[in-house]
């Protein structure tokens, strides 16, 4: 809505407040809702997606996340493309799936690429509709697991302004190494790391604002 400041009508803009948290830790319900998930290449990338995301409580928007997810299913589309193109075998005849290699039953066409988290959001809002004591654990699931794909849209998006209070020092011991590989640049401070990261998520022209200590100066 537009919100009077000193006389001038501007028009309020949406703002984002990130909290990090970690992904499901739960194994069981993890494959649980992964059986679920038709088609079957779906399953990998929530697995894909469960993965990835385990250092959220401990990384936040510093995990590069998107890049996973977009790496794995710009494979998965690469794969199906070729298998599309290659010729047609008699019933019986196929030859056998190598192992690791990706099922495609179920994929018709692109359009699967592009919509495969919202399926998977819309998933976990089904998921969590048991009951009982189930349900709860179903439902604590899910609202982490939702949070997930979340952080996924937000770190696609470009921001006008980035504002952050991030933490000082060294990375966690649990995050240290993937830390300081995706930013050998800033990886002596976290927060320098925070303020690189911040930069990659403007728009051309952005503005970034952090509180810092005054060590990744030097």
């Amino acid at each position: 809505r537009d919100i009077g400041v000193t006389g001038v009508q501007t028009c309020a803009l949406p703002i984002y407040i990130v909290v990090a948290e970690p992904m499901p830790g739960d194994a069981n319900l993890v494959e649980e809702f992964a059986a679920r998930l038709d088609p079957p290449l779906l399953r990998d990338l929530f697995r894909k997606m469960i993965d990835e995301s385990r250092l959220a409580g401990e990384l936040g928007v510093l995990l590069r996340v998107e890049d996973g997810i977009a790496t794995e299913l710009r494979r998965a589309r690469e794969e199906f493309v070729k298998q599309r193109q290659s010729p047609g075998y008699l019933p019986g005849l196929e030859p056998q799936p190598k192992q690791g290699a990706l099922d495609f039953s179920g994929v018709d066409d692109d359009r699967f690429f592009h919509e495969a988290e919202l399926i998977i959001d819309e998933a976990l809002r089904t998921f969590s509709a048991a009951t009982g004591d189930a349900g709860v654990r179903r439902r604590l699931f899910v609202g982490d697991a939702a949070q997930g794909v979340a952080l996924i849209d937000l770190v696609r998006t470009r921001f006008d302004v980035v504002l952050m209070n991030p933490p000082f020092g060294a990375a966690s011991l649990a995050a240290k190494k993937e830390f300081e590989r995706d930013y050998p640049r800033t990886k002596n401070d976290v927060y320098a790391a925070f303020v690189e990261r911040g930069i990659e998520l403007l728009h051309a022209g952005g503005l970034l604002g952090a509180i810092t200590s005054r060590t990744g100066f030097f």
